[in-house]
């Protein structure tokens, strides 16, 4: 028996897109900088600026976090038993509210349904 009929090599060319010269460094700052400055007021509640002035130990700190990617660790499935006008799903989501929304959208059911 014969070995392999020939071989080719694969010739790649990486392009990395828009985010080939990200860095994760400056990111980081320029997240910083961005919270620092004013922004719009959206809710008032108490005064702060009173209760400052009452005195008291102020103390600020600063807390990061390296960027992960916001990647399930389980892997993402679902099963679904749909009988009688009524559907029982099993699936790992981080809102289940419109998990049920959506899956009884699609069934034209009403999600609120008891279920008995």
């Amino acid at each position: 028996m014969g070995g392999a009929a020939g071989s080719q090599e694969a010739h790649v060319t990486w392009d990395d897109g828009p985010n080939a010269g990200f860095d994760s460094k400056a990111f980081k700052e320029q997240l910083r900088q961005t919270v620092s400055k004013p922004a719009k007021v959206v809710r008032h509640l108490g005064d702060v600026d009173a209760e400052f002035a009452k005195g008291g130990k102020t103390m600020e700190a600063i807390y990061s976090t390296p960027m992960l990617a916001h990647a399930s660790m389980e892997p993402p499935t679902a099963v679904a038993d749909f009988r009688d006008g009524k559907v029982e799903v099993w699936t790992p989501v981080q809102d289940p509210q419109a998990a049920q929304d959506t899956v009884a959208a699609a069934l034209g059911i009403d999600r609120r349904k008891e279920n008995t």
